[in-house]
């Protein structure tokens, strides 16, 4: 009874007293990603993929937004975190927390509750998971370092439209070079 409870509550089962009914994983709730990534020892690159592309999309999103309803203290906070991110260019840990950093203030300021909430259940649903994954490499793509001086210069005219744009790019790269490292790891083993 428990375990049935629980994929109901995943949304990949009905229950009904005439018994259950398998949910196709399309019309699954947004709890069911975790247990997905449980699956397998080495994420899928697919999965990873729709992870990234949909997180790329909400930030980009957010951060236009939060670019236009900041103070000017806040605005502050976001170009002390993103010279961070320029000046831990090679840390991993650094890179990582100044994203998620970034990401929760481009949230928090655009003040849009149901952005806040989505970005939550991803947050909760994968965020250990793929923190526990994560190797000590930074992810790296041509023009990084270019990519956040533009972010940088971005935040400092208040360009909300370049901002997103910046943030839907490294997004972008970070998914190409996430998917062909997964594909590599995926058929070693």
């Amino acid at each position: 009874r428990e375990a049935l409870k629980k994929v109901e509550q995943l949304g990949i089962a009905t229950i009904t007293p005439g018994g259950v009914r398998v949910v196709p994983i399309e019309e699954a709730s947004l709890s069911v990603l975790g247990p997905l990534v449980d699956l397998q020892e080495v994420p899928d690159p697919a999965l990873v993929v729709h992870l990234l592309e949909v997180l790329g999309a909400l930030l980009s999103m957010a951060a236009r937004t939060a670019i236009e309803r900041a103070s000017p203290a806040e605005l502050e906070q976001m170009q002390q975190i993103v010279k961070d991110l320029i000046n831990n260019v090679d840390d991993s840990d650094q890179q990582n927390q100044g994203w998620r950093e970034l990401g929760t203030l481009f949230s928090t300021v655009s003040n849009n509750l149901v952005l806040r909430l989505i970005l939550n259940g991803l947050k909760t649903q994968m965020g250990n998971r793929l923190e526990a994954r994560r190797t000590s490499e930074v992810v790296d793509y041509p023009h990084r370092e270019e990519n956040l001086n533009r972010l940088s210069q971005g935040l400092s005219t208040r360009d909300s439209r370049c901002v997103a744009a910046t943030i839907q790019e490294h997004f972008d790269c970070i998914n190409t070079v996430s998917y062909t490292h997964l594909r590599a790891h995926e058929t070693r083993h």
